[in-house]
């Protein structure tokens, strides 16, 4: 006689514990009341070309692109005007950790809108 281990109080004990957890898990966290900047987006079509550009931003919110400097509303516009730029090209953004998270979120929509498929953050691993 062969003694059989009887796995369904097992299974029955896992199924109670599983629905306990999915019911708890959203009391447990804690939300915090952060207020995020709102923006529209535009969607172009990337050329095809290569490349990456460097978008510098000091403490006082001054862009510094392509050995010029900008604020937000003159980038905007040149971006706007100047066509012969691919779009294609990788944007990284290099701003000082005292710029508003707003403002960059403000720059990251001008490239976006200007038809830059790609933006990212450049950053210091140190800084983290």
């Amino acid at each position: 006689m062969l003694a059989d281990i009887n796995v369904t109080p097992f299974v029955d004990i896992l199924l109670v514990v599983l629905i306990a957890f999915i019911i708890s898990a959203p009391l447990i966290t804690r939300s915090l009341p952060i207020e995020l900047p709102q923006g529209n987006l535009r969607q172009e079509n990337p050329e095809n070309q290569t490349g990456n550009m460097v978008v510098a931003v000091d403490q006082n919110e001054k862009i510094f692109f392509q050995e010029k400097d900008y604020d937000i509303a003159s980038l905007e516009a040149y971006l706007d005007k100047e066509k012969s730029i691919p779009r294609s090209r990788v944007v990284y953004l290099q701003l000082d950790r005292r710029v508003e998270h707003g403002y960059l979120i403000k720059l990251m929509l001008v490239f976006k809108n200007s038809g830059f498929t790609e933006v990212g953050l450049a950053f210091n691993e140190k800084d983290l």
